[in-house]
């Protein structure tokens, strides 16, 4: 777990900083002539959203209309309470993981084999 968090501490605050920007059609981030720059560097998060977890996630947790999602998977202009929510339930994902698999994995190279 210490492992998982040593990525996964960093990981976040690069994706909040930085990572989010990167993909959007209109990056906040301005060049020297004051024009957006241009989007590059696609991001999983970015990949997932786009492939529907935006929609899915938007409508089950925020209520969100599904013009507005598919806006946002447009412009790749996700929320950030998207991005904490992706986060959150990969933190969730990747410990329980460790803590439910980690033993039948290692009492059984059967149980490895499947996993």
């Amino acid at each position: 777990i210490i492992a998982y968090l040593c990525w996964f501490v960093p990981y976040c605050a690069w994706i909040y900083f930085i990572g989010l920007d990167l993909p959007r059609n209109t990056r906040k981030k301005k060049l020297a002539n004051g024009d957006p720059a241009p989007a590059k560097y696609d991001t999983v998060f970015h990949s997932n959203h786009r492939n529907g977890n935006c929609v899915m996630l938007g409508n089950m947790f925020w209520k969100r209309s599904l013009e507005d999602s598919k806006e946002q998977m447009m412009q790749n202009d996700f929320e950030i309470r998207d991005l904490v929510l992706y986060l959150g339930l990969h933190l969730m994902a990747a410990v329980s993981s460790l803590v439910f698999l980690a033993y039948p994995c290692y009492l059984s190279k059967y149980a490895h084999g499947a996993f």
